[in-house]
């Protein structure tokens, strides 16, 4: 058996470059919530750490799951009165999560 992957995924939220498809669309789900509810208030360094964050955490967490990260992340946006007050937690910690929510608090992502 010869097998071949002819071309990989890759796309692009603003100038951030996605390689995995499934950190793709669970970092989309999550700008559009943002966005729904505090308009486009983020910078691209936000989206990066994001992407980068999910990434970590997928490695990381045993038993990861994108439906658990979206619907956590979603809650967190629910419960903010501003972009700067989203604290993200998955299943119900914030580990490997503390530095976003620190820049996040900090203003660090603000689009200026």
């Amino acid at each position: 058996m010869k097998t071949e992957i002819i071309q990989g995924f890759k796309a692009k939220i603003n100038e951030v470059i996605f390689t995995d498809e499934t950190i793709y669309y669970s970092v989309k789900y999550i700008l559009e919530e943002i966005e729904a509810k505090f308009g486009e208030c983020y910078n691209e360094d936000f989206i990066q750490d994001l992407y980068s964050t999910i990434e970590i955490m997928e490695q990381k967490y045993e038993t990861f799951s994108h439906d658990t990260l979206t619907s956590d992340f979603y809650n967190s946006i629910e419960k903010a009165n501003s972009f700067n007050e989203i604290k993200f937690e998955y299943d119900g910690i914030d580990w490997k999560i503390r530095d976003l929510n620190e820049k996040i608090k900090n203003g660090d992502y603000l689009e200026k």
